[in-house]
Order: C-alpha cells, then sequence, then structure tokens
C-alpha cells in the first residue's frame, strides 16, 4: 500500500510510474535519483518535475545524499513539531548550519526554495563533505547585481564545477527551483 506523501514527497521508492516525465527534458536525472533512492515523486505515478522544489525537499534529499544522519539535537522551529516525520532532516541541515530557518523561530518548511538558497545549501553540503570546488568562474551572470553578495561564492564555485548554471545568461537567483533543475543537480552528484 503506498504510504501518503511526506511533505509532498512519495516514501516508497518508485522506478518508472511517473507519467509526467515521459516527455520531459530531465527524464534520465529524475530516474537516475529516483533510482537511488535520493528524491521521490510526489506520489506513485507523479514526479511533477516543473513543481517548485520546497525547503523540506531541500533538506530531505541533502540529508539522504549524507546517508540518512541522525540530528544530535530537536528542531528549534515553531513551524516544525518533534513528531513531523521529516523533523530529523530539518534539525540535521540546520545543526549543520547547511540551510537555516527563514527567522530564527521559522523554517517555512513547504515554502519553495529559491535558486540562490539552493545554491548556498547545495554549496555548503559539499565543501563540508570535502568536495573541492573551483574557484576561478570567469563568466558572471547578466543578473550578477541580484546575487546576495554572501552568495556568489556559492554560486560561481558551482557554476565553475559544472554542477548547477544559469539559463540564457542569467542565474535568476530569486526564482524558485523547479525539482526537474534540482533533480538534474542531483544527479551529477551521484554519477
Amino acid at each position: 500500500m503506498q504510504e501518503s506523501g511526506r511533505n509532498g514527497e512519495e516514501t516508497n521508492e518508485i522506478k518508472n510510474g511517473y507519467s509526467d516525465i515521459e516527455k520531459h527534458w530531465a527524464k534520465n536525472e529524475i530516474l537516475a535519483v529516483t533510482g537511488a533512492g535520493i528524491f521521490n515523486g510526489v506520489n506513485q505515478k507523479a514526479f511533477a518535475p516543473n513543481k517548485s522544489l520546497t525547503r523540506v525537499q531541500t533538506a530531505i534529499v541533502l540529508n539522504r545524499l549524507a546517508g540518512k544522519e541522525l540530528a544530535g539535537t530537536n528542531s528549534s522551529y515553531k513551524d516544525v513539531s518533534d513528531s513531523s516525520p521529516y523533523a530529523n532532516e530539518i534539525a540535521w541541515v540546520t545543526e549543520k548550519e547547511i540551510m537555516k530557518g527563514i527567522n530564527a523561530s521559522t523554517f517555512a518548511p513547504n515554502q519553495p526554495i529559491t535558486r540562490e538558497e539552493f545554491a548556498v545549501a547545495l554549496y555548503k553540503y559539499l565543501t563540508q563533505n570535502g568536495t573541492t570546488l573551483d574557484s576561478d568562474s570567469e563568466d558572471k551572470y547578466k543578473d550578477d547585481a541580484k546575487i546576495s553578495e554572501e552568495s556568489k561564492k556559492a554560486v560561481y564555485e558551482l557554476q565553475a564545477a559544472g554542477v548547477m548554471s544559469g539559463s540564457n545568461g542569467n542565474f535568476d537567483p530569486n526564482q524558485p527551483i523547479t525539482r526537474a533543475d534540482a533533480a538534474a543537480i542531483f544527479s551529477k552528484l551521484i554519477q
């Protein structure tokens, strides 16, 4: 029996049953990350590739990449109860300083994560796990002024490493990242 979606993400492993990816540009990447068990669909038949990735879905996938590590503490956010099925993942990304809440008391788990926030979280995860990224990016995005100063190192090192890039010369830092884009990025990490 299919378990109810945990925060919009299906909990049972699905290999190739997503009807909404058949002609999608990221089909192979989606199949790679779902097959590896790090990313799931929103239900048994849909991956929802064009929907925004949420903050909690990001925390869940990063925690799965880390081998489902347990947090040493409980979440301190008012919008994440200790009994939430994703409480460990949020506590873990917070404890590891991979992600932080939108303020001291709110994580906003179901809020879409922006491309800039995703880049910073991914960069922190990778560098904490011993990945050295290239810091010599010659290509600046046309919308470089929209990228926060504290995020530029992450954005440009991920770009130089070929892990995450923009589109049409822009990074679009304040736009939500789609589930398909995130799957494509995560697929590069498991190759």
